[in-house]
């Protein structure tokens, strides 16, 4: 039994290993007619082999452990949206138009165009309930706040001849935000001016 376990530990493997290197390095000096230099007669505790076979298992497993965590941190970031969308709040017309403008402003600063054009999306709709145009409806779609504002319009004219005020920019902001949340058309620094622009001209 002792035999076995001689024969099958680490350390005896390694000084097999020696025992056939200096051997050949003898038979190579042998074959050049040369005398071999003295080689050491290594011996290997068993201690020794056995706590080189467990540092190389224990840092497989540290690497193997890695390379895991790794593939999974890479499948979560994989299946994570490329682009966060902006924290919009639950009630957006608790806020007033010049708290939208603001945020508009701050957001575009940051280079984050979509949500500068959300909230100035969220300023005409207060300016809308400000102005006691159109109240606000979370329910109410974007066709429906134009078809609104379309009769609005026509109501006004008929009573006193005085229109809303061009319906254009109202329709601008309207029409971004449909294409940016539903088309999936990314807004750019060229949209965001256009819808600051307009939003503007509603506030004057």
């Amino acid at each position: 039994m002792a035999s076995t376990y001689e024969t099958n530990s680490l350390s005896w493997q390694i000084r097999q290993a020696a025992q056939r290197l200096n051997e050949g390095v003898e038979y190579w000096f042998a074959q050049l007619d040369i005398d071999p230099p003295a080689m050491p007669n290594w011996v290997w505790p068993a201690a020794l082999g056995q706590g080189l076979f467990w540092v190389l298992v224990t840092g497989l497993a540290f690497w193997l452990s890695w390379q895991l965590y790794g593939g999974i941190s890479r499948y979560w970031q994989g299946r994570s949206p490329a682009v966060t969308a902006p924290a919009k709040p639950d009630d957006p017309s608790g806020y007033s138009s010049r708290h939208w403008w603001h945020q508009a402003q701050a957001a575009a600063a940051a280079g984050r165009y979509d949500e500068a054009c959300w909230a100035l999306y969220q300023g005409a709709l207060q300016r809308l309930e400000e102005t006691q145009t159109l109240p606000q409806d979370p329910s109410r779609t974007d066709g429906e706040y134009l078809a609104g504002l379309e009769q609005v319009n026509a109501l006004r004219q008929r009573l006193s001849r005085t229109a809303l005020r061009p319906m254009q920019p109202y329709e601008l902001l309207i029409r971004t935000h449909e294409r940016i949340a539903f088309g999936d058309v990314p807004a750019t620094a060229e949209t965001f001016q256009r819808c600051r622009r307009a939003y503007q001209d509603i506030q004057k």
